[in-house]
């Protein structure tokens, strides 16, 4: 025999294929549906099981009620929350909005980077003011 024959347990491979084709596209709003309800209903499940998958602690406490970010006050929308937690112990600290979430993995959770920065801030802050107030002296 010079070639394997394509074929499974369940018939041949091409037929199930083009069958598969032909029901999907005569189904596909029950499909939508069906898959839509799916993921509502196990959303929670999926959350544990990808916190787990990627090494996450559990939360401690849900998400705030008030809708507004632990780190900067802003409103979040209900799915765009971003678990915190501390890398070298493990343990969830909070809620965060993507932006803070995102800036405190790039400060790589130092006090020190923060406070760097905070001062890096301030001094670009007071020459700006010292600047405008120099432009505005009438001589």
């Amino acid at each position: 025999m010079l070639f394997r024959s394509r074929t499974s347990s369940k018939g041949c491979l091409t037929c199930s294929s083009e069958y598969s084709k032909w029901h999907n596209e005569d189904n596909r709003e029950k499909i939508t549906e069906y898959r839509k309800n799916w993921s509502a209903s196990k959303k929670e499940h999926l959350r544990a099981y990808n916190r787990k998958y990627r090494g996450l602690p559990d939360p401690t406490r849900p998400y705030p009620t008030d809708g507004l970010c632990e780190g900067c006050g802003c409103e979040v929308s209900m799915g765009s929350w971003n678990l915190d937690h501390d890398h070298e112990t493990g343990l969830f600290r909070g809620w965060l909005c993507k932006n803070c979430n995102l800036a405190e993995g790039n400060i790589k959770s130092s006090c020190r980077n923060i406070m760097k920065l905070h001062d890096y801030m301030m001094r670009f802050k007071s020459e700006q003011l010292l600047k405008s107030q120099i432009a505005t002296m009438v001589f």
